[in-house]
């Protein structure tokens, strides 16, 4: 019971300081009640949220629903995002190294100068991600599933692409080579592509 209360208080503080951030007067700096590390958020419902900046080291944000949020810069290195749906956020410029996202939901995700070195990515959901700039090294993408998904800049160097599957939309980067990494193309055609599909 006091561990649920804990966690609901901090997804009303995530709430009101995310909202704080927002408003027409523009951020409001909140330097010392932006740290969250190793925070047990599983299973919680926080779209919409602006965790810019905030510091999310080693958080439990499993099976969490955080669509449509904003992680711009953020320090999510080695946090917990099994399962977690992070569909239509922007998480440009955050730390997701080491950080485990096996079967996370990253549609239509803004992934761009992301730093996901050493990640897990097995399993996950890319369709239509932009990855520009990302760094994937050493990143655990087996069976994921990046249809559509923008590679064309990011580092792949040592990334485990095993059964992962692309499109003819998905961009790689010059002279890349998906059979070469055990890739396998997906040639249905697909109206609206959806994690539904898969």
């Amino acid at each position: 019971m006091e561990g649920e209360v804990n966690a609901l208080l901090i997804v009303g503080s995530l709430a009101m300081l995310g909202s704080l951030r927002g408003g027409r007067g523009g951020s409001m700096a909140i330097p010392t009640l932006r740290t969250f590390r190793r925070v047990d958020l599983s299973g919680r419902t926080m779209s919409g949220l602006d965790l810019s900046g905030f510091d999310l080291c080693g958080a439990d944000l499993s099976r969490s629903t955080i669509e449509k949020a904003k992680f711009c810069g953020a320090d999510l290195s080695e946090a917990n995002l099994v399962g977690a749906s992070l569909s239509r956020s922007d998480m440009t410029g955050a730390n997701l190294s080491r950080a485990n996202l096996t079967d996370s939901y990253l549609g239509r995700a803004t992934l761009r100068d992301v730093c996901l070195r050493g990640a897990d990515l097995s399993l996950a959901d890319l369709v239509h991600a932009d990855l520009h700039n990302a760094d994937l090294t050493g990143a655990n993408l087996f069976d994921a599933t990046l249809v559509y998904a923008d590679l064309e800049t990011a580092d792949l160097t040592d990334a485990n692409l095993a059964r992962a599957r692309y499109d003819s939309n998905t961009i790689f980067p010059d002279g890349f080579s998906p059979d070469k990494h055990g890739m396998r193309m997906i040639r249905r055609l697909f109206k609206a592509p959806s994690r539904e599909l898969w």
